[in-house]
């Protein structure tokens, strides 16, 4: 596109071909935008998961301790006193997923997971829609 006193080239960002039509337009055709958000995609989880191993083999470790505490009754729970869990060595920052109810915020490690009340003290409970009952 031409404006008068200046040359402006702009290539499409996946091919390099150039651009014809609006002035904001960054790609040749849809093709050429799929492409190049696919590899920028692939590109980011490539980045976020360099550390999966590590990660992985500490929400591992963590649900090993959690099942060290034995079977736990269905509708029951395991209570632990303060700091029982951090001396096992339990990493609280590194678990499977969230679950938020009126007693306050449950982290899991698969299907096992822990409630970590103010005053220290701990519950340990399994999350019964997960248990394999075989």
């Amino acid at each position: 596109m031409s404006i008068p006193g200046k040359t402006i080239e702009k290539g499409c960002e996946n091919c390099g071909r150039e651009l014809y039509g609006r002035t904001d337009k960054r790609f040749c055709n849809d093709g050429c935008r799929n492409q190049f958000n696919r590899t920028k995609t692939l590109r980011e989880q490539q980045k976020a998961h360099e550390n999966l191993p590590e990660i992985f083999k500490i929400i591992r470790r963590n649900y090993e301790i959690l099942k060290s505490f034995g079977p736990i009754a269905p509708n029951g729970g395991i209570m632990s006193s303060t700091g029982s869990l951090k001396v096992e060595g339990i990493n609280t920052k590194y678990f499977t997923s969230i679950y938020m109810d009126g007693d306050g915020m449950w982290k899991f490690c698969f299907e096992r997971g822990w409630l970590e009340y103010e005053d220290g003290g701990w519950i340990i409970q399994d999350r019964m829609e997960q248990v394999d009952t075989r």
